[in-house]
């Protein structure tokens, strides 16, 4: 791709993101997008048709890039031999999210846009969709690399609905919570209570 049209395409992702930031998407038509990125209209219809197929085409990139980070992350439960007791998960819980936080951090603000009131309800749906196809595979490794069918969809949803939860509340807190005290608060979320992590918590501050 030429240096000059990814330069562009960032300018005009960077003008939806700074829109998105003040009003909802909904409300917002061509003309914002591309007077906020500092083009013409012209060069706006070149990339994109319009402000839907720029907001797919920036939801696909992101949801590519993470399922590539999930699949990094993925390959430390690979080796597995037996089912991790709770101090495994524990442990596990730095190498099974590190390279997921990482690019929540890189991409935290176009993350943050979308998945506030103002972004696209679709794109936490699209990210739950990923995050549940993700725990089905991995839980063949917790399970000690025995095949495991798990067939109780609603159980699937909470479990993956409230680590999807954890991660999009810190990209909004990310300043108080590091990277490494989340991957500690999600391993804690597999194994206890939240009243118990709360009480964790509590002792530690």
């Amino acid at each position: 791709m030429d240096l000059r049209q990814y330069n562009t395409q960032e300018r005009i992702v960077a003008g939806l993101i700074d829109c998105l930031e003040a009003k909802p998407f909904r409300e917002l038509e061509n003309k914002d997008i591309y007077n906020k990125a500092g083009i013409t209209y012209r060069t706006f219809f070149r990339y994109y048709s319009d402000k839907n197929e720029l907001l797919n085409d920036l939801e696909k990139s992101l949801i590519n890039g993470l399922q590539s980070a999930l699949i990094k992350d993925r390959n430390s439960l690979i080796g597995l031999k037996h089912e991790p007791d709770p101090d495994d998960i524990l442990t596990l819980a730095d190498p099974a999210f590190r390279h997921t936080l990482l690019f929540c951090d890189k991409y935290k603000r176009s993350l943050r846009a979308l998945v506030s009131k103002n972004g696209d309800i679709l794109f936490v749906r699209k990210i739950e969709a990923l995050a549940e196809t993700e725990f089905k595979i991995r839980a063949k490794y917790l399970a000690g690399n025995q095949d495991l069918e798990i067939q109780d969809t609603m159980f699937i949803k909470i479990y993956v609905s409230q680590i999807v939860t954890l991660i999009e509340n810190w990209l909004f807190f990310d300043d108080e919570i590091s990277q490494e005290k989340l991957k500690k608060i999600i391993g804690r979320f597999q194994i206890m209570s939240p009243f118990e992590i709360l009480q964790i918590e509590s002792k530690m501050n």
